[in-house]
């Protein structure tokens, strides 16, 4: 697979209804994305209603939503976004990142799939870390796992796997459209998903941190509204992943 994403120019949304704060954060965007090598055109938006309206048109790699704003909030921004009128969620939309000074508020924003949630106090903490995640993520947006089935491979989008159960020496694979079983080890398939963001929540579970909506008291719910058992022992770091973005 080729990659010619350093020759591209990263074109983001900025929607904040404080206008001074979006500008400043533009160009802290500007500055972190020339350290890393990378161009990029922002455009900003004051009102959530256009931003959302520009979307729809496409062109946007990522995008970043202040949560409050007057006349539509980034939650319902992000909505729009998302599922932009249709039955189902856009797969190969832009990228989102919730901008807040309301952290209590990152649980909430799991609905949407977030690539991250930057406190608008940690700005210039955090930025680079959202910015680097945002690249990574873009480099392996379409790459695939080959799952072993029979004597032939079956191909799948890593970021299309929501998760693994284990029953014995079975496999049942949980994507986003469809669920398959093969023959396979989740200790082998913890060590290969591992790289790519993917955490063993239980003995029997293996999930794409990714496709986590919120992190329950011994149970994991995913965006497809899986229920999931949790292990005692590893409800604090499914929780340190989520709030680092995986």
């Amino acid at each position: 697979m080729n990659d010619n994403s350093a020759d591209c120019r990263i074109s983001i949304a900025v929607c904040d209804d404080d206008s001074c704060f979006a500008g400043l954060f533009t160009t802290m965007i500007e500055k972190t994305l020339g350290k890393l090598e990378r161009s990029c055109s922002v455009k900003i938006f004051t009102d959530a209603r256009d931003c959302c309206a520009a979307v729809e048109t496409g062109g946007f790699d990522l995008i970043f939503l202040d949560i409050e704003m007057n006349d539509m909030d980034g939650f319902s921004a992000a909505r729009r976004i998302r599922f932009c009128g249709t039955d189902g969620q856009r797969e190969d939309g832009p990228f989102l990142i919730f901008v807040s000074s309301h952290e209590n508020l990152v649980f909430d924003a799991y609905e949407f799939e977030p690539l991250w949630f930057l406190p608008k106090e940690r700005v210039s903490a955090e930025l680079e870390r959202a910015l680097k995640k945002f690249l990574e993520k873009t480099a392996k947006r379409d790459l695939a796992y080959r799952f072993r089935d029979g004597i032939s491979y079956k191909p799948v989008r890593i970021r299309d796997i929501f998760y693994l159960e284990c029953s014995g020496h079975n496999l049942e694979i949980n994507t986003r459209t469809e669920r398959f079983c093969i023959y396979g080890s989740l200790k082998q398939m913890e060590q290969e998903l591992g790289p790519f963001g993917f955490f063993r929540i239980h003995r029997n579970y293996l999930v794409n941190v990714d496709a986590v909506f919120s992190v329950n008291r011994d149970t994991v719910t995913l965006v497809d509204y899986s229920v999931l058992p949790l292990s005692k022992d590893r409800k604090q770091r499914i929780k340190e992943l989520l709030l680092s973005g995986g």
